[in-house]
């Protein structure tokens, strides 16, 4: 469990390093907030109820995470258009190690504030698969699909990486473009039921 926890945290901080660089004010910009097991996030419209044993990162871990002294939707705006990626939220389900996280990227940043979610996602795979190898993974697949979350359809990156022949920790990546920042969901699990169960939590807000 200890290696699937590693390897599921690799995936998010690959994700966030090799997509990044693939990468108006946004005055509405808000952090997600938590009570508990429940998750809003009003930038979205979205919110979640997970069981028990899911457990969040506190504003002190992500603000570590983030390099910040403070935790508020406007220090975060301005991490965001200056560094261009922020950890949103992180949440680990203590039982079966399944993960998931929130990370935006601002596309001005980059250059790239017209690009879709679509041609996001289509322009990451190759990098996405080798930055997994890198991160230590034997092997890694990487494919665009669809998700569906709190009943829309988003862009996806399937994505699968490999060690040995005993594990393989399984990803969606979906990808929402909101202004000129992209929010990325990662969620990563053993297996494919599990990813469902995760995705099944979210609602409209």
């Amino acid at each position: 469990m200890k290696k699937f926890l590693a390897a599921a945290a690799a995936v998010s901080a690959v994700i966030v390093t090799c997509l990044s660089a693939c990468s108006g004010s946004a005055v509405n910009f808000k952090l997600s907030k938590t009570d508990g097991n429940s998750w809003t996030n009003e930038y979205l419209g979205l919110t979640a109820e997970f069981p028990e044993n899911w457990v969040f990162d506190d504003e002190e871990t992500l603000k570590s995470t983030n390099n910040v002294s403070e935790w508020s939707d406007s220090a975060l705006y301005l991490t965001l258009e200056s560094e261009g990626v922020i950890t949103d939220t992180v949440a680990t389900n203590e039982k079966d190690g399944a993960y998931l996280a929130l990370n935006y990227e601002n596309l001005k940043v980059s250059g790239n504030a017209g690009m879709t979610a679509e041609e996001y996602v289509n322009s990451v795979l190759d990098t996405a698969e080798e930055s997994l190898v890198t991160a230590g993974f034997d092997s890694a697949e990487a494919n665009a699909g669809t998700v569906t979350l709190a009943g829309k359809e988003c862009p996806c990156i399937d994505l699968v990486g490999h060690y040995g022949d005993d594990l393989s920790v399984k990803n969606k990546v979906i990808v929402m473009k909101i202004d000129h920042y992209i929010a990325l969901f990662t969620v990563s699990a053993m297996d494919e039921a599990s990813l469902e169960n995760i995705l099944s939590c979210f609602k409209n807000a």
